[in-house]
Order: C-alpha cells, then sequence, then structure tokens
C-alpha cells in the first residue's frame, strides 16, 4: 500500500532511468552492455549489503506503518548508507530520501519537535532535485505527478514552519512584563522657612519665660534685702531673708541673661524664616508686629508672628 506517490513500501528493481530507457528502446534480446543486465541484477541480489538493506528497509517499513515515526527513521538512514551511490541504484536512494522526509514529517505530528520539519524539508528539496534522474521521457506523466506532489508537500511544511515561528513570536509580545516599582510618594512640600518661625517662636517663648524669671527674681530680691522691719539683734531672721534676697538675685540675673539671649537668638529666627517665606510667596503673607499688652497689674507689648 502506497501512502503517497514518492513513498517506497516495497523494495523496487535496481534500474536507473537511463538503464530503463536503453531498455525499452532496445530489442527484447537485451544486450550484452545494457546497465540492467540480468547478470547485473543477479550480481546485486547476491551482495551483502543491499541484502542488508533491504532487510532494514523493510523493517522501517513495518516501523512506519505502525507509527514508530522515530524507528523508521533510524532504520531507513541505516539502508541508506548501504545502498551503492552507483547510477543504477538511483531510483531506491532517491525513494529512500522520499520516505524520510515523510517519516519526519509524521514524527512533528507526534512530538512537535520543529527540527523534524526543517529535516522533512530539506530532505524534500532533495529528492525533488533527483526526480528528472529517476524518471525517462516516457515518463513524463509520472515525472509531473511527482514533483507535483513535492511542491504540495513543501507547500504545507512551510506553512506549518510559518505557523511555529508567528505563535512564538506571539508568545514572545505576551510574556508579562515584570510590574514596574512603585514609585516612591512625593515628600509634603516643605513650606521655607517653616522650621525657623517654629524654633524662633520657642526660643522667642522661653526668652520671654526668662525675662519673667528674671522680673519674678528682682522682687524677691528687692523684698528681702530690706531688713529695717527686723530686730537688730534677730540674726536668724535677717540671715533668712539676706538668704531669700540672694536667691532672688540669682534669679534675676539666671533669667535676665538666659531670657535674653534666647529672646533675641528666637525673634533673630522668626525673622528670618518669616522673611523667607515671604520671598517663596507663601499664602499667608508673614510677619512680626508689636502689639500692646495691658492688664489691670501690668503694661506692656507683645511680638507676634504669622507663620
Amino acid at each position: 500500500m502506497l501512502l503517497a506517490p514518492a513513498l517506497l513500501l516495497a523494495w523496487c528493481p535496481a534500474a536507473s532511468a537511463h538503464a530503463r530507457a536503453q531498455t525499452q528502446a532496445q530489442a527484447p534480446e537485451p544486450a550484452a552492455d545494457s546497465e540492467a543486465s540480468p547478470a547485473d541484477n543477479e550480481a546485486a541480489l547476491d551482495d551483502p549489503a543491499l541484502e542488508e538493506a533491504q532487510r532494514l528497509f523493510s523493517e522501517g517499513a513495518n516501523k512506519f506503518e505502525t507509527a514508530d515515526y522515530a524507528g523508521a527513521i533510524e532504520l531507513w538512514t541505516a539502508a541508506y548508507g548501504l545502498v551503492p551511490s552507483a547510477p543504477e541504484y538511483s531510483v531506491i536512494k532517491a525513494k529512500l530520501i522520499a520516505n524520510l522526509s515523510a517519516a519526519h514529517e509524521r514524527a512533528y505530528a507526534v512530538d512537535e519537535q520543529v527540527d523534524h520539519l526543517n529535516q522533512a524539508k530539506i530532505l524534500l528539496e532533495s529528492y525533488r532535485a533527483s526526480i528528472d534522474t529517476i524518471y525517462t521521457a516516457e515518463e513524463a506523466d509520472e515525472r509531473d505527478h511527482e514533483l507535483a506532489w513535492v511542491a504540495e508537500r513543501l507547500t504545507k511544511i512551510n506553512a506549518e514552519l510559518q505557523a511555529v515561528a508567528d505563535a512564538k513570536a506571539a508568545a514572545q509580545q505576551t510574556q508579562v512584563e515584570p510590574e514596574p516599582e512603585p514609585e516612591p510618594e512625593p515628600e509634603p512640600e516643605r513650606k521655607p522657612g517653616r522650621g525657623l518661625v517654629i524654633g524662633g517662636s520657642v526660643l522667642t517663648s522661653l526668652g520671654v519665660a526668662g525675662l519673667g524669671v528674671m522680673a519674678g527674681g528682682m522682687v524677691i530680691g528687692g523684698q528681702n534685702n530690706d531688713v529695717t522691719d527686723l530686730p537688730t539683734n534677730d540674726l536668724d531672721a535677717r540671715g533668712a531673708r539676706f538668704s531669700q534676697g540672694r536667691l532672688g538675685n540669682a534669679l534675676a540675673i539666671a533669667g535676665g541673661v538666659g531670657g535674653g539671649v534666647l529672646l533675641v537668638t528666637g525673634v533673630a529666627l522668626l525673622v528670618v524664616g518669616l522673611n523667607k517665606k515671604r520671598s517663596a510667596g507663601a499664602d499667608t503673607p508673614p510677619g512680626v508686629t508689636l502689639a500692646p499688652n495691658f492688664d489691670r497689674t501690668q503694661v506692656g507689648v507683645s511680638l507676634v508672628g504669622r507663620f
């Protein structure tokens, strides 16, 4: 049973197209110099290499018919190597090439290894190149039929190779790209001079508190440095009052020095910070102002900053 025109599933006679053409053109009795003489054919049958090639070919045909295409490829390749390269064996070698091509096509249908398609294409192109040498002029119809079969097979193989290439390209395009790392959230916009304003406000408040300590110390010192109302012989009372006076004086000095330094520094920071905010065009116009501050017990001014 032939699966396709080119496939050889039974061993064919060892005769080239040239030998068959000569045989057809000569008289019924073979000439002595005929390439396909009975003596030549009998010698061919006695060739151990050809006998082994025929055995391997038959085993490969069984493998092919039972869908063991890898086994058929192996056996037919070995058989091809045993067939002599003489012209009279060109038909057998060409048909083995066609068989190997078909086996590779079938193997691709089983394991989808693209190498099978590439090898099938190369083998078919090799077989197509030898078709003219295995058919005589009188066999033109068979030759044309064979060429059409090869062209059909090559078209199918090329289409399958293109489909494989397209699928590979599509798979590469649809590969999931790694998600980009999220961009860090932008830091909140820092208002120019805000830190200076806050620091200046704190230092100014501490400075004012220091001046308050100074005022309290001065009051304590002034009240306790006067001992005229105490008896001159009451040394303990006088000593206690002097001690309180010295404490008040110390508080006044410490509060005055510390409070003054803190107040000056705080005001300076406030002015610089507020000026920076003004230069940056802050929404709320900054400023430093003095406001009157008085109640029933005191009269003064307050330093007011907007930030």
